[in-house]
């Protein structure tokens, strides 16, 4: 609360007593909501302190899910234990029938627990997988590729000196940022490779083909422009079905192919709330500002919210701003 200038008890004291104006009052107004997971270093409670080995058991739940506003200013709007579909499907289910009734759009990462509860909540909305999470995972298919043949071609890990090994990062950029230089090194060296390097590029080109097809984000592409990217990759992996890293990205692209189609269309994304979660789990590793989990959820959402935080401090308990200094947003 040093930006506010306010002392830190009575804001303390203040969301205490208001906990859920900020919720209240968005009600109305909310209409794309992203739901977000993340694991929090567990709070812990001592058993049997008098015995000669201490124990500990473990209070609160590790996963946590938080809810935030991606179009208004209303920042963080609720944030609860646990990561399984009936928790997320009661917190949307509690919340107000006007502020369900007006989001449009749930933005979140490749979860079936979020989908299946939102469907079950919100049947209205629309769901949107974020891009960046499907570009994250068919990288991390190339990789478990890329290892796996180097361990059958070579029987150990890979290191300096290999060429897969050597350009792992390029396997990972986008074929836009290379040079015409940089891919002809690239394909000559796999290929000299024999099968192997083969196959490690074919799951390269698996990883643009997709590419192509999220470029078209934000273009307003008619549906055949979808179908025809979208096949294109899906041919590509069944003619390399012998890779059982593409069978398995083409899979999930399949299960989610509605909620990409959506983002394609729409163009949401969660990165601007992306940094809610590193604020929030900053706070969380705050130990010594707070003791116990309620403290931990007020004080992010004191963090993340400026909206909130502004209406929910009384102007008498503000401290008297330094001249000179500018206003505060």
């Amino acid at each position: 609360m040093k930006e506010l200038e306010v002392c830190p008890s009575v804001s303390c004291t203040t969301f205490i007593s208001t906990p859920a104006a900020g919720i209240s009052e968005a009600a109305a107004v909310v209409e794309i909501v992203e739901a977000d997971g993340w694991r929090d270093p567990p709070w812990r409670a001592s058993l049997g302190a008098e015995s000669r080995h201490r124990k500990y058991r473990q209070v609160v739940d590790r996963w946590h899910v938080d809810f935030a506003d991606l179009t208004g200013g209303h920042g963080l709007l609720g944030q609860v234990e646990g990561r399984v579909s009936t928790v997320v499907a009661a917190w949307l289910t509690a919340q107000p029938t006007t502020w369900r009734g007006a989001i449009t759009h749930m933005a979140i990462d490749m979860c079936a627990i979020f989908r299946s509860a939102i469907r079950a909540a919100l049947p209205h909305a629309r769901i949107v997988v974020d891009h960046f999470h499907l570009v994250q995972l068919v990288k991390a298919r190339l990789a478990e590729l890329r290892r796996r043949l180097t361990w059958k071609m070579r029987g150990r890990r890979g290191r300096k000196g290999d060429p897969e090994y050597d350009h792992r990062r390029l396997l990972r950029s986008a074929a836009e940022e290379l040079t015409d230089q940089r891919r002809t090194v690239l394909e000559r060296d796999l290929t000299r490779i024999g099968t192997y390097g083969r196959h490690i590029l074919a799951g390269w080109h698996a990883k643009e083909k997709l590419r192509d097809l999220l470029a078209l984000t934000r273009t307003h592409p008619v549906r055949s422009q979808n179908s025809h990217r979208l096949h294109a990759f899906y041919a590509w992996c069944v003619v390399h079905a012998y890779l059982p890293e593409l069978v398995t990205l083409a899979a999930t692209v399949e299960a989610w192919q509605s909620e990409i189609e959506a983002f394609l269309l729409t163009g949401i994304t969660n990165a601007k709330r992306e940094g809610t979660n590193r604020v929030i789990k900053l706070e969380a590793r705050c130990a010594y500002d707070f003791r116990n989990p309620v403290n931990q959820r007020l004080r992010s959402r004191c963090a993340t919210t400026r909206a909130s935080r502004s209406r929910a401090i009384p102007a008498q308990f503000r401290r008297p701003r330094m001249s000179g200094l500018p206003p505060i947003d």
